[in-house]
């Protein structure tokens, strides 16, 4: 638009050879912007893998996956089931706030339990406290007798089980989705 613009303020001073190459430069001009969006644009999509890549190599390590020697729970464990919960406060980062603060509570053997709550009010947040995808801030949780901080992820992983609350078909028995290593006792 501007190079036609100026061709028609300059007409007199112009030959029509001179107008049309500047036109010609001027339509391809703008083909040549967009290649250069284009090329843009597939480059930083191609950084997201690099960004990615960058981010992975930052991830905090887990727990070691065995229990210091000493400190393996028995191969039975947990034979009762009885949960203790002891002051836990948990937050995803330690920059950001607690998302549950000092909740204590008893389970005794054998007891079924629901927990039941809002949207937010993190009850899959205790879920993942208890399989340690979520360390402790404070408190503790005890299984048993065992702080469950103090022994492997394998072991604790390998022995606990929660049954979701979603509706999902799973093929097999519900015995073989809580036990998929077949280690039935």
């Amino acid at each position: 638009m501007f190079a036609g613009a100026f061709i028609l303020l300059n007409i007199d001073k112009l030959d029509a050879g001179l107008a049309g190459l500047s036109l010609t430069y001027a339509i391809t001009f703008t083909e040549h912007i967009l290649w250069v969006v284009r090329l843009y644009s597939l480059n930083e999509m191609n950084m997201n893998s690099v960004e990615r890549v960058r981010n992975y190599t930052q991830v905090e390590i887990e727990a070691a996956r065995r229990s210091p020697k000493g400190n393996e729970p028995r191969p039975s464990w947990p034979e009762r089931g009885a949960i203790k919960v002891e002051n836990l406060t948990l937050r995803y980062a330690p920059n950001l706030p607690a998302v549950i603060r000092d909740v204590s509570f008893d389970v005794e053997p054998g007891a079924k339990v629901a927990v039941v709550g809002r949207t937010g009010a993190g009850k899959s947040t205790m879920a993942t406290a208890f399989f340690r995808f979520l360390e402790a801030d404070s408190g503790r949780i005890v299984v048993d007798d065992i702080d469950i901080a103090k022994i492997g992820l394998d072991e604790l992983r390998t022995k606990l089980a929660i049954i979701p609350q979603d509706p999902t078909l799973f093929k097999g028995t519900v015995l073989q989705t809580m036990i998929p290593t077949g280690n039935y006792r």
